[in-house]
């Protein structure tokens, strides 16, 4: 009952499913954005975007849960990729600024090292790696742009960029440094 008054927008169906899954919208947030001003930027935003399509929710599949991880995740991308096209998006603004000293005591120390710790990680791979390869690696893997995207910026077709970001993977995969850095996220 509580998914069709949410699907039809009702306001407390929306408030339960908040509640609900609030934690789990947080984690996404927090593995797209290192600091909180940008995770809790990113979490309204998610809700604001599950607010605008909760009309879209199957209720024949019924995987309410599946289905915000899916919103959430793309919203995250959006967001970070227009923050990537802005050429200032590496310098901090006033806000982000005034906000730095608070963001120790509003993330969990551990998920934002943690964090950095895999990009740091995955950036030193690619440093690695020449030519297209660490063209179609930066594209795809750490700016996480599309097959056509990566193919339109590279010049390769998207099923090469496909394969290349699937070889690549592999590669990264038996890297030391990421894979050191993958186990202490998985680690509690």
């Amino acid at each position: 009952m509580v998914l069709v008054q949410f699907r039809a927008g009702d306001r407390a169906a929306f408030l339960a499913v908040h509640d609900a899954f609030a934690p789990k919208v947080r984690v996404v947030a927090q593995r797209y954005f290192p600091t909180a001003f940008d995770q809790e930027e990113a979490i309204q935003e998610i809700w604001l975007m599950v607010h605008r399509q909760c009309a879209q929710f199957d209720l024949q599949k019924g995987d309410l849960g599946g289905w915000l991880w899916a919103v959430a995740t793309n919203r995250c991308k959006e967001l970070w990729r227009s923050r990537l096209r802005r050429p200032d998006w590496n310098q901090p603004t006033q806000v982000e600024e005034s906000h730095a000293r608070f963001d120790a005591e509003a993330a969990p120390p551990d998920v934002l090292v943690q964090n950095k710790r895999v990009i740091d990680a995955m950036t030193a791979f690619c440093s690695q790696l020449a030519g297209k390869d660490a063209q179609v690696f930066r594209l795809s893997c750490l700016q996480d742009h599309s097959h056509d995207e990566v193919a339109e910026q590279t010049g390769l077709s998207a099923r090469q960029c496909k394969y290349l970001r699937s070889k690549l993977l592999s590669q990264a995969a038996l890297d030391p440094g990421l894979q050191k850095a993958l186990q202490e996220v998985k680690q509690p």
